[in-house]
């Protein structure tokens, strides 16, 4: 049996040489420009008192590597404004990752994280909850005991609380969404902070919490019900970004972060009550967020769940800040990671995404069926086909089209031509330096009213060359409101032919063919 003196003697040696070590490699990584970050789980950095929560600003995720140190005129910088950074640049993600906190007391036996973006959307992280079918009568269907905090109480507690509270909201406060959509609405039918063990829920009792759960990951989307592909696009593309942020944001109870790509792969999507289901090819893009197909909260039984996510909605994307005014932005840091994800889930090759000869460009113009069509249209496309036989031109109705086929079509596309709406939203997948052509809604011009902006602002930033016109007003119409109504559009001719002529000479004076350049009669 040792001494207790020797014990000690050991002891301090084992200490010594534990210290002696970790100074002399800490001087090894930093000779070597190699970090490495320590996490620390929350109990040993938080403060005991039940209202004193970790910073507003949390630490990222991080890769350990090396890199070169370059010259200082290597530096990547960007032109574009801080809000376009703010809004499509990693900044967007580093900010949202980085500002959340608990908005359960500690004592609660459920938890609800909640995530803000820069521009005050939210996401939410519940866990411990228990979900169940609507049925006819019961307005709630998730229940959870979570016993929210006063931030309004903490913030007048002390300055530095003040200053970390200072831009967190009540869960009532929260911005809501179109059509009813975001944390707030679907909230509005949990009982969030439900007493008894056991909680009552859409007229079923059961207990739950995080320990008795399921410990599964669900992605809860509220959607807004809208049959056009701008608004369809826009909300999976934020259920993507709020399954990356969760990848980003580490949760400080465990010092990793909240997700992984195995939680993803295991993760269920349930659309809320109310929804139709999948009805669509677009719909069916929602099996690209986590690789399943989403079912429906009417068809599941009532269910003690681990991990309930409730994603930014649709309209916290960055894009719908950028509808109403011409905008430079030029970073493609988002778009380009959602566009790779739609490719690899149709199986589309990025090479597939080049365009034609200079001297040959395709030229495809939407024809809508049912409002805001262009009268006489198939006439115009005719006399632009005579001004231009060099071209390809081809009329395409759109929703006769599965999406894939869509994202093919584009590809192969050098410049589209339509009307405003949901169908210009295929820019997306046009390739870089094609050219759109957009008709803007009657009475949508200056200084009446001003033109909207979002898909020249898209095209801006995606590296397309942009040109628009209008039609003849509308006499009833004072451009304020109801611009989607009508069947019929007018548009003159000539207006028509100088749209089609800008947009063809743009391709043809790319810069990169190797004809010669002759005079036009």
């Amino acid at each position: 049996m040792i001494a207790p003196t020797r014990r000690r003697w050991i002891a301090l040696c084992m200490a010594l040489g534990i210290s002696y070590w970790t100074v002399n490699l800490t001087k090894i990584f930093k000779h070597l420009d190699i970090k490495i970050d320590v996490k620390i789980g929350s109990s040993s950095i938080l403060p005991h008192t039940s209202s004193d929560f970790y910073p507003f600003s949390n630490p990222l995720s991080r890769t350990t590597s090396r890199y070169p140190s370059y010259p200082l005129e290597y530096t990547p910088s960007s032109l574009d404004s801080a809000e376009c950074q703010a809004s499509f640049s990693p900044k967007y993600l580093e900010h949202t990752a980085s500002h959340h906190v608990p908005y359960c007391e500690r004592q609660s036996r459920s938890s609800m994280e909640c995530f803000r973006t820069h521009n005050d959307g939210h996401f939410c992280l519940a866990t411990g909850v228990l979900l169940a079918p609507k049925h006819t009568g019961a307005d709630q269907t998730a229940a959870m005991h979570c016993r929210l905090r006063n931030f309004t109480r903490e913030r007048l507690e002390s300055p530095r609380k003040e200053v970390e509270l200072r831009n967190v909201v009540d869960v009532n406060s929260m911005r809501s969404g179109f059509f009813e959509t975001g944390v707030m609405e679907q909230l509005k039918h949990w009982n969030i902070s439900a007493g008894e063990e056991n909680m009552m829920v859409s007229r079923e009792q059961r207990s739950c919490d995080f320990r008795s759960s399921d410990k599964k990951w669900t992605l809860l989307v509220k959607r807004e019900g809208r049959r056009n592909l701008w608004h369809m696009l826009l909300e999976i593309w934020q259920a993507t970004i709020t399954l990356d942020v969760l990848q980003m944001a580490i949760n400080p109870n465990t010092g990793r972060p909240y997700l992984t790509p195995n939680d993803i792969a295991n993760m269920q999507v349930i659309f809320a009550p109310g929804d139709p289901g999948i009805h669509s090819a677009v719909d069916e893009l929602w099996t690209m967020v986590t690789g399943h197909r989403p079912i429906l909260q009417e068809d599941i039984d009532t269910t003690c769940l681990g991990n309930v996510i409730l994603p930014l909605e649709g309209s916290t994307s960055p894009l719908w800040n950028s509808v109403w005014e011409p905008q430079d932005c030029h970073d493609r840091f988002l778009i380009n990671a959602f566009l790779r994800r739609i490719h690899r889930h149709f199986g589309i090759k990025a090479t597939q995404g080049s365009l034609q000869s200079p001297e040959n460009p395709v030229v495809t113009v939407i024809e809508r069926k049912r409002k805001r069509k262009i009268r006489n249209l198939e006439y115009l496309v005719s006399r632009a086909k005579a001004r231009w036989p060099e071209a390809t031109f081809q009329l395409i109705d759109l929703a006769t089209l599965s999406l894939k086929e869509q994202i093919t079509l584009m590809l192969s596309t050098s410049v589209l031509i339509g009307m405003h709406g949901a169908g210009l939203t295929n820019l997306l997948f046009l390739p870089a330096g094609a050219s759109i052509a957009e008709i803007q809604p009657p009475n949508r011009r200056m200084p009446e009213s001003p033109p909207f902006a979002g898909f020249r602002n898209l095209a801006v930033m995606k590296g397309l060359q942009y040109f628009t016109a209008h039609p003849e007003s509308r006499l009833a119409d004072d451009g304020a409101g109801h611009w989607q109504d009508g069947e019929w559009v007018d548009v003159q001719e000539g207006v028509f032919l100088a749209l089609v002529d800008a947009a063809v000479n743009s391709q043809l004076n790319r810069g990169v063919g190797i004809g010669e350049v002759l005079p036009r009669d």
